[in-house]
């Protein structure tokens, strides 16, 4: 009998051992411990904090799936959120996973966001910052009815497979922001749609796809010192096709396009523009009688030339 109740014993002790080591176990046991530390742990605990939460930040415990279920941001006393993710990832179904009001704002920090529709829409003007912000979604990544700011310092990676990367009325890529655009099938990866696309100070902008314009502004496109620029297009039409092009300071654009486009397209250049890059094939502009000059050197930019004084001296030379 001793013999057999030692042997139970071991039986059990092995048992527990094995199940302890077994996978998934330590997932578990984090989630356990995660119960009542705050973390937000399910879709209910998510949707809660958005309609009615007192708070302006939370933080994910365990990855989410809100099935058919919307996230929104209304204007008024919590009309910018933050989402510390954590790592964790945000997964629906409903026409847009996260959707703000005009006028509001969300940070979404180490987060992944997965979306069968669109992923974050506005309606209106929008601000959103990342970091360590990846967005994969089926249709747009960012789409707004007004304009769309990427926050200074963002750091963003967006895939589409049928939509836009960004798509609103105007785009701005706030100082030192980071976004690559990957748009498979979608006419832009990036389209400020009514007017101007800005790439502010030191930001960077890398997009890619296959259909028609990589890129799409129907204004302007404005670089400020330090920005880059990178579009490529593995399909038959233009890297870029913008309205005009105003540069600040050094920039860097590196442009391809297809085989029956050019790397850059502009409705009209009537100034002597020069850049860091490449542009393949070469660019083409329709009105003015400017130029495009891509250099290898920041040294090789022609200073600009020191503009006469206009109007009176302000210093005599005879005596009254």
């Amino acid at each position: 009998m001793k013999r057999f109740n030692i042997a139970c014993i071991l039986i059990l002790i092995v048992s527990l051992m094995l199940t302890a080591c077994s996978p998934g176990k330590p997932n578990d046991l984090d989630e356990l411990q995660n119960i009542g530390s705050g973390l937000i742990m399910s879709a209910d605990e998510l949707l809660r904090f958005f309609e009615s939460g007192e708070e302006a930040e939370c933080e994910l415990g365990a990855n989410i799936n809100l099935g058919d279920e919307m996230l929104t941001i209304s204007q008024g006393d919590r009309n910018s959120l933050v989402i510390i993710g954590n790592g964790h990832t945000i997964t629906s179904d409903a026409e847009c996973l996260v959707r703000l009001d005009d006028g509001c704002s969300i940070s979404l920090i180490d987060i992944n966001l997965i979306s069968g529709h669109d992923c974050i829409g506005g309606l209106g003007d929008i601000s959103v910052y990342g970091e360590k912000l990846s967005i994969n979604t089926v249709a747009n990544g960012i789409r707004a009815a007004g304009s769309v700011t990427v926050l200074p310092q963002s750091d963003i990676k967006i895939i589409s497979s049928n939509g836009y990367s960004i798509v609103g009325h105007s785009i701005i890529l706030g100082e030192k922001s980071i976004v690559e655009a990957i748009s498979e099938n979608a006419l832009h990866a990036i389209c400020a749609e009514k007017t101007d696309l800005t790439i502010d100070v030191g930001a960077r902008l890398s997009a890619s796809g296959s259909s028609y314009s990589v890129l799409y502004t129907a204004e302007v496109l404005y670089m400020n010192d330090g920005a880059t620029l990178s579009v490529s297009n593995a399909g038959i039409y233009h890297g870029a096709e913008i309205g005009k092009l105003k540069v600040d300071g050094v920039v860097t654009i590196n442009a391809s396009g297809g085989d029956q486009g050019v790397g850059v397209f502009i409705f009209e250049l009537r100034e002597n523009i020069y850049l860091l890059g490449s542009c393949t094939p070469q660019y083409r502009f329709d009105l003015g009688r400017g130029s495009l000059n891509f250099v290898e050197s920041a040294d090789d930019i022609p200073k600009p030339t020191p503009k006469p004084a206009i109007g009176p001296t302000t210093n005599p030379t005879t005596n009254p």
